[in-house]
């Protein structure tokens, strides 16, 4: 009640009220938008770190999981398919698929880096071509090919077009490598397999095959308190290859090549490793998104320029590029990848980061299911392969997915800090270092990060025989117990990221969580945009998606203890802007100095009474949740701040009204519908909304309203707020949209105890209100089939709107200034 007397009280001059029943719609609606996910256990549970763990399947994902398009096949239906086994390349012709009268010639050529010590966005085609001729199989000796088919008399017309990798040991050596002699040392092979942006919980969705081959056939450890220490994969995995965050890198990250950083395959190549490195979309790679990536080619073995050549073909990626001819780009990895592990050396070890984009990088959560086949028979092809013996095997992801509808959820913000972790060790592992596997399996369950998986990586090298520099990381091996007391912080994870801290869902028209919305759009644009503000449009609040606070255990801190929430509320808030519709989450603190250790921290009247509008709000992190493609398109540098800006149109502002824009829709589509409101039954054509718009208007100058009374509206999502905006627009009344949280079943009762002279009036007969506690309120209309004392009736106030007004209508909407 004091809330609504502080609104009406400053600013309302008539008020318009809805019905119950729909206001009890709106309710309902809202609860479903609100519906949080339901912890079933702990991932962590530690002193100071409590991760909850929730069904892959949690009804509040559901929707979103239905609504996404299945991945589209790569293509079977070529009249060529190609099959290889080591260096051997065989061909199978569907000649029924072929043109009547083609003879069909497939010759290879290879594909080569080129610039090399330049550029690494080159590759040229060797001019020497091997033709099968007849033949239904070729012996290859080249690194990467390109084959080609056409008919012999169109020879230039390519009907099929393929790449393909093989190992091929007198070439994949990078000659320039310096190497030291090592003996009488364990050197164990290291093999990574990533696929972007994949959670725990959606792998156990889409990928439960595979979980059940490593966990059940390779005792595999999944590291379940992983989580990421960046928004997007660079952070990750530079944390991964180096042990540093990305300000510790020393360079621009834009403008310079990444030849010279500190990453961990050169120390593996230095012990006499052969290294091998491959991601596929090349424009998607960690290293080159707008990135100069390696101008020397970084590893022995590097399938960048396969995958450019590949990109350039439009036969091979017909399906998409996810696809290289009949085939995930995904498999053409893991078929070098199996290639590298059955070379005939096994004294020689390896070191490979094999890392695919395509298809899970851009969603939906299901495309991920298509890997399945590829995974199942790689995993399956290692458990049998000598190397098994002799390696480890790390499958993960850099974070789960960032983009899209599941964003809009809190089960998706809390998937997309937790990524994919699972550790397979030789079988005799455990029997020569028992407490080493012991505390991989206790940190199963600990916080745990890229920094950590950095410094496992290293414990191998030093077994291997490497001399190691010192590296200013906070990772600790995963060899050994991560302290049971390990926090956020001194696990390296910044607040936005941590998982660690309970939420609170609040409102989404809280008035801190509106200030904090605001305070994110404001920090996007004269912060984040700072440098291209030339170029961009100025971005304003749409609205609030939802909001989450931070609540501290026992009066005072947080589950991890290094956050201690006594001086600031800390909120994750996730909202729209416009123009664009560019969806974000902000990360955002109200600093309130000092407080009481036993406050409460569950939201509400506490929060509004700790952060008021005196108080300082940081934002800490802004963070893009809905894909962004067209939108900066005007940018061709600064290329970080892409996923924030909307460009500024070429058009000029239109100066006009919303009234006039009614009136114009009108004169233009009259007939088409404008309006439909499904639970009123309502449907209205714009010649029908004018019309209604104007007889509104009238009914508002026959109240004797000026411009610039204020209006106050308190109602939900109706048809009838829809003409109450656009008819106020016409006479230049201000309107103040009480906040939808002061809802509530009577509110006829509560305006008499407000203003008790109204149940003395008339039934549908207005009352000149005069009150001392709310001096500004003139009139009260209510929306409502009821007649009560002393308010009219939204109906009436209709029928009150004359013709003979009408001219005063015009003279009215012309003054109206749209600024």
């Amino acid at each position: 009640m004091t809330r609504l007397r502080s609104a009406l009280g400053q600013t309302v001059c008539v008020l318009t009220l809805a019905s119950t029943a729909v206001l009890w719609y709106l309710s309902r609606e809202r609860l479903i938008e609100t519906a949080r996910p339901r912890p079933t256990g702990l991932l962590v549970n530690s002193s100071v770190c409590q991760l909850p763990e929730f069904h892959p399947w949690d009804p509040t994902v559901l929707q979103v999981l239905r609504d996404e398009r299945p991945l589209a096949p790569c293509s079977a239906d070529s009249p060529v398919r190609l099959t290889q086994l080591g260096r051997t390349l065989t061909m199978e012709v569907h000649r029924d698929r072929l043109r009547a009268g083609c003879r069909l010639d497939c010759c290879l050529r290879s594909v080569r880096r080129e610039q090399d010590g330049h550029s690494d966005d080159q590759f040229r085609l060797g001019e020497q071509e091997v033709c099968f001729r007849g033949r239904t199989a070729l012996t290859v000796s080249e690194q990467f090919v390109k084959v080609t088919c056409a008919c012999s008399d169109e020879p230039d017309v390519a009907i099929f077009e393929d790449f393909r990798a093989f190992f091929i040991p007198e070439v994949d050596r990078l000659r320039s490598q310096q190497r030291v002699s090592v003996s009488d040392v364990q050197q164990l092979s290291v093999y990574l397999v990533g696929i972007d942006s994949v959670s725990t919980l959606n792998f156990r969705r889409f990928l439960p095959k595979v979980r059940e081959v490593l966990e059940t056939d390779l005792q595999a450890v999944p590291m379940l308190g992983l989580t990421k220490v960046g928004a997007n994969t660079l952070p990750n995995l530079v944390a991964l290859l180096t042990g540093l965050r990305l300000d510790q890198l020393n360079q621009s990250l834009r403008e310079e090549p990444y030849d010279h950083q500190p990453l961990i395959w050169k120390h593996f190549s230095s012990l006499n490793y052969l290294t091998m490195y491959t991601e596929d979309m090349s424009n998607m790679a960690t290293f080159n998104f707008h990135r100069r990536g390696f101008l020397t080619q970084p590893t022995d073995i590097y399938l960048r320029p396969l995958h450019l050549a590949s990109e350039q073909s439009r036969l091979a990626q017909r399906r998409g590029d996810h696809c290289v001819g009949h085939r995930l780009t995904f498999e053409l990895q893991l078929q070098l990848l199996q290639d590298l592990m059955a070379a005939p050396d096994p004294s020689s070890p390896h070191f490979a980061l094999v890392f695919s984009n395509a298809p899970s990088h851009a969603g939906p959560l299901s495309h991920i299911g298509a890997l399945q086949p590829g995974l199942l028979e790689f995993l399956r092809a290692y458990r049998t392969s000598s190397r098994r013996n002799a390696s480890v095997l790390i499958l993960f992801s850099d974070h789960g997915m960032r983009f899209g509808p599941v964003m809009r959820t809190e089960l998706g913000g809390y998937e997309s800090r937790m990524p994919l972790l699972y550790v397979v060790l030789p079988p005799w592992y455990e029997r020569r270092y028992p407490r080493r596997v012991a505390s991989l399996r206790g940190n199963s369950r600990r916080l745990i990060t890229f920094f950590d998986v950095h410094a496992t990586l290293r414990q191998l090298l030093v077994d291997a025989g490497a001399s190691l520099p010192n590296v200013p990381s906070p990772g600790l091996s995963l060899f050994a117990p991560v302290p049971e007391q390990r926090s956020c912080r001194d696990a390296g994870v910044d607040p936005a990221w941590c998982t660690c801290r309970r939420h609170v869902a609040l409102p989404a028209d809280h008035a801190v969580v509106v200030r904090a919305a605001v305070a994110a759009v404001r920090h996007i644009d004269t912060v984040l945009l700072r440098a291209v503000r030339d170029r961009c449009a100025r971005l304003g609040l749409r609205r609030v998606l939802s909001a989450l606070l931070t609540v501290s255990e026992g009066g005072g801190p947080v589950q991890d203890t290094e956050y201690n929430l006594r001086g600031f509320d800390e909120l994750s808030v996730q909202l729209v802007t416009a123009p664009g519709g560019a969806e974000f989450e902000a990360t955002v603190r109200c600093y309130s100095g000092p407080g009481d250790p036993e406050r409460d921290t569950a939201g509400g009247p506490a929060l509004a009474a700790r952060c008021r509008p005196e108080h300082r709000l940081e934002v800490l992190e802004v963070t893009r949740l809905n894909l962004y493609r067209g939108q900066s398109d005007c940018l061709t540098h600064h290329h970080d701040e892409r996923s924030y800006l909307h460009c500024a149109g070429s058009a000029p502002l239109v100066h006009t009204s919303l009234g006039d824009v009614v009136d114009r829709a009108a004169s233009e589509f009259g007939s088409q519908e404008a309006l439909v409101f499904v639970h009123q039954d309502i449907r209205r054509t714009w010649l029908e909304v004018r019309q209604e718009a104007d007889r509104l208007a009238r009914g508002f100058l026959s109240l004797g309203l000026e411009k610039g009374d204020r209006i106050g509206i308190w109602a939900t999502n109706i048809y009838e707020v829809r003409e109450l905006e656009y008819c106020l627009r016409k006479v230049g009344v201000r309107t103040l949209v009480a906040a939808a949280g002061y809802r509530t079943s009577d509110y006829y009762t509560m305006l008499t105890e407000l203003v008790p002279a109204l149940a003395d009036g008339e039934a549908g007969v207005p009352l000149t209100v005069r009150s001392e506690r709310l001096p500004e309120l003139r009139d009260i209309v209510m929306i409502s089939p009821e007649r009560r004392r002393g308010v009219l009736r939204f109906d009436d106030l209709l029928d009150a709107g004359m013709e003979s007004l009408s001219g005063e209508l015009e003279r009215r909407q012309a003054q109206v200034d749209c600024d």
